[in-house]
């Protein structure tokens, strides 16, 4: 018997583990504050946060909201976020739920495959950066269709 096959993958309410390989990443191996602004590329996943959450990986369930509304153009947006992780008590912690919540300005630069999200308000426990490692971006080049974009340009 496998000793592990009753272990469960555990995601986070900021998501990006990105554990098949699924986007491209330009600092795949580098965390935020390490290796300049390449590695605050992330993916919308798992919570749905935009920024770096110290909450818990959730090991028994997840829970989050996000919202993100157009302000007069597609180019800029508000967004907001709360969410909850489910743990299971262990030897270090008797908590078995915590949450966070973010909200924020995004600059869609190419709307869904360029943007950059620019923190205002940020749970307690999102706030151990400093602002300029707050902002991150997402870099979609994995939606990118060379052949949807000909289409579009009439070639």
């Amino acid at each position: 018997m496998n000793k592990n096959a009753d272990r469960k993958f555990e995601y986070g309410l900021s998501g990006n583990t990105d554990y098949l390989y699924e986007n491209i990443f330009l600092a795949r191996n580098t965390f935020s504050g390490n290796s300049g602004y390449l590695s605050q590329q992330f993916a919308i996943n798992d919570g749905g946060f935009k920024h770096y959450t110290a909450t818990s990986t959730a090991n028994s369930w997840s829970s989050s909201i996000n919202i993100k509304s157009n302000l007069l153009t597609q180019h800029l947006s508000l967004y907001a976020a709360i969410g909850w992780s489910g743990l299971k008590p262990n030897r270090f912690t008797d908590k078995t739920v915590e949450s966070a919540f973010e909200t924020g300005i995004s600059l869609n630069i190419v709307p869904k495959v360029f943007e950059i999200y620019f923190p205002i308000k940020l749970s307690s426990d999102l706030n151990q950066l400093t602002y300029a490692e707050k902002i991150r971006f997402t870099l979609n080049l994995n939606t990118l269709n060379p052949l949807q974009m000909f289409e579009q340009f009439g070639f």
